[in-house]
């Protein structure tokens, strides 16, 4: 997503001002506020000593690293970024401007409150408020709230900033100077996090390219905030023409197939699946050679599918993806249980032994407030390697024997960033690519995630194969998983891949 005009102005605008208020002489705008700090009795004096604890940045920072928290459990992660970077750069810049300035703070009688910091420009409050209020604004803009609410945030920001910069002069706790260096750093801040997370401070006018039918199929049990998902896709849908969306929740008897299907008869013009893989995949699997195209927003945990195609996991960008970008024919993968057990679609990859083990053991809790580090804790009753003996055959090939404590057969091949399972994975292809573990002690199994992790062509624990068809013997029943889903143990199975099954829009 292209970096937004406004934030790029606004970032240079707030630098210059910085830099010229920084570097014009004090004396003269701290003339502006002629007043004498009022006395320690006062009544006035103690509501702005009380606004000062209030709005100081030990709180105020503190409540912003918890939005952030907020809106990355609610995939608003770009949102959550700048948060981030906003919290650090502010606490940084105003340390660092305040050492190089070195300026006293004036005579008050309240030093018995602002004496912990003997330093006067800038004022960190003004800064911390200015940085709470511009960001409030930006996230009710990103989570798409009423117009109004935009509006009544922003004007609370200005009361705010401009009540907290008030209580500073009447504390005599900084020079009008102060406040306003405080003020014009805090617009810096925001505007430099915003442009670093490619976050837009005013909302982006889409293009209309309607009408159009929108069929939403979602999961309720991977949507932690479904008011404001319906709010993303309203916004989206309005803006661009179309009409207003369907909504179709999967069950636990119906997990997306059937909702794919009635998305299909319904004369859909794209689907939007919000949830994790294994409801991507029951999605797909409906649209099978339907030809109406399915975007992605990626909502579960690990997201795969969504990783390796490229697909934004910020909610914001993935929808706006689902609008402009392009629809590709991608491959599904078929498995299948000859001895007429168990057969389905996978749109990721099918695991046997160790992964699926893992998965097995993974708590759901765990997992939900964890996210991946689950997978890792479930992990450890299983560095010890449990081969089990395997006849592969791939295609019309001679058999491969190995005792392999993990096969995966993938459609692609990233688990996360930098760490590819099989690298030469390719959802578009035609093809399927298989990896086969061999190791025989723990010190094998840390040699083998080495491997895994340099993306070594010639692991000697590690066999690598391609092809069209493959085909599965254990001589003990071992566990499998399908796109994360554990469907439990099996011993022979037949996987084929399924060329151009779907169109999935891609980001251009």
């Amino acid at each position: 997503m292209r970096r937004s005009r406004v934030t790029v102005a606004a970032t240079l605008a707030f630098g210059a001002a910085l830099l010229a208020w920084t570097l014009l002489p004090p004396l003269t705008v701290d003339g502006l506020w002629p007043y004498s700090p009022v006395a320690s009795t006062s009544l006035i004096g103690h509501a702005a000593a009380t606004l000062a604890l209030l709005t100081s940045p030990v709180i105020i920072y503190p409540a912003l690293l918890a939005a952030a928290w907020w809106a990355s459990r609610r995939r608003f992660t770009a949102m959550s970024q700048a948060i981030l970077v906003a919290v650090a750069l502010a606490v940084l810049s105003t340390a660092l401007l305040k050492v190089t300035v070195a300026r006293d703070r004036p005579e008050s009688p309240w030093d018995f409150l602002v004496s912990i910091d003997p330093l006067s420009y800038p004022s960190a409050h003004t800064t911390a408020a200015t940085v709470a209020a511009m960001l409030a604004g930006v996230l009710t803009t990103t989570t798409r709230r009423p117009r109004r609410t935009v509006l009544l945030t922003r004007l609370l920001g200005v009361v705010a900033v401009v009540m907290v910069a008030v209580g500073r002069l009447l504390l005599g706790a900084h020079y009008v100077s102060d406040v306003g260096g405080g003020f014009l750093l805090g617009g810096l801040v925001v505007s430099v996090s915003c442009l670093a997370a490619n976050v837009h401070m005013l909302p982006p006018q889409p293009a209309r390219t309607g009408p159009g039918r929108l069929v939403v199929v979602y999961n309720p049990t991977r949507v932690r905030d479904l008011d404001a998902v319906h709010r993303l896709v309203t916004h989206e849908t309005t803006a661009r023409g179309w009409e207003s969306p369907v909504w179709l929740a999967t069950t636990a008897e119906d997990p997306g197939g059937g909702m794919a299907r009635a998305a299909v008869e319904s004369s859909a013009d794209l689907v939007l699946v919000i949830g994790g893989d294994g409801t991507v995949r029951d999605v797909c699997a409906g649209l099978a050679g339907a030809g109406v195209p399915v975007a992605i927003l990626p909502s579960g945990t690990g997201n795969l599918l969504a990783r390796n195609l490229g697909v934004p996991l910020d909610a914001g960008r993935a929808l706006a993806a689902a609008f402009t970008g392009t629809p590709t024919a991608l491959d599904l993968l078929r498995y299948t249980e000859p001895d007429g057990g168990r057969s389905g679609i996978a749109a990721v990859m099918v695991g046997f032994g160790a992964d699926a083990a893992v998965l097995h053991d993974t708590d759901e809790a765990l997992k939900r407030a964890l996210g991946p580090a689950a997978y890792v804790w479930a992990g450890r009753g299983h560095v010890r390697a449990r081969p089990v003996p395997l006849r592969l055959t791939v295609d019309d090939g001679d058999p491969l024997e190995r005792d392999a404590s993990l096969v995966e057969v993938g459609n692609v091949g990233d688990l996360y960033p930098g760490v590819s399972l099989m690298p030469a994975a390719s959802a578009h292809d035609g093809s399927l690519e298989v990896l086969i573990a061999s190791p025989r002690t723990a010190g094998d199994v840390a040699r083998m995630i080495g491997g895994v992790l340099r993306q070594s062509a010639d692991e000697p624990l590690l066999d690598r194969l391609s092809g069209r068809v493959v085909v599965a013997e254990f001589a003990e029943p071992v566990l499998c998983q399908v796109d994360g889903d554990v469907v439990g143990e099996v011993r022979r199975v037949r996987l084929e891949v399924i060329p151009d099954a779907v169109r999935v829009v891609l980001p251009g």
